[in-house]
């Protein structure tokens, strides 16, 4: 799934170290085979503004070799009307999805994305976690990302008993993760 972030989103100041130098390496060592193709489509959507998972598309740029950058942690600022806490209703939240949080397990962040305003609650957002943020220049343009494992939610009403909504990840064609 590709999405264009409306709200302002900062990357940490600072890259992580000790990640392979290419994407294709990154891939395998993240342990997400699909890393490489997925970057490659992104880029595609960002440039042709066509959706690449449609069957006769045939041309993606080549990555595989381009440095790359990656970050643990990212903020994102929005407007939530709904909670004025905030300055006039303007939050900021830090994401974080670092392979170790404090020293100890690893810390991958859940995220909301709004699907449709119309519709209320649950049922108008995507739910996803974050599994890897990072970022690359590409025809002298630099482009931020994030690997997401997206989820669903299993019914159209929250659990009775707890009064949360239960999701499972989702998988593609091939069974995998998507």
């Amino acid at each position: 799934m590709v999405f264009r972030v409306a709200d302002p989103v900062l990357i940490a100041c600072y890259t992580a170290r000790k990640y392979p130098s290419s994407l294709s390496a990154l891939a395998h060592h993240i342990q997400q085979p699909k890393l490489l193709l997925l970057t490659c489509q992104f880029l595609h959507f960002q440039l042709q503004n066509v959706d690449p998972s449609n069957d006769n598309i045939l041309v993606l740029p080549d990555l595989s070799n381009l440095p790359f950058s990656i970050f643990h942690s990212a903020t994102l600022t929005f407007y939530a009307p709904s909670d004025l806490s905030g300055l006039g209703g303007m939050h900021s939240e830090c994401i974080r999805s670092t392979p170790s949080w404090r020293k100890g397990q690893a810390r991958y962040d859940t995220v909301f994305l709004e699907k449709d305003p119309e519709i209320p609650g649950m049922g108008g957002l995507h739910v996803g976690r974050v599994f890897l943020f990072f970022s690359f220049t590409y025809d002298g343009i630099k482009y931020l990302c994030a690997l997401i494992q997206w989820y669903t939610t299993i019914s159209d009403w929250p659990d009775e008993d707890t009064g949360m909504w239960i999701v499972q990840p989702d998988f593609d064609a091939d069974g995998e993760c998507g």
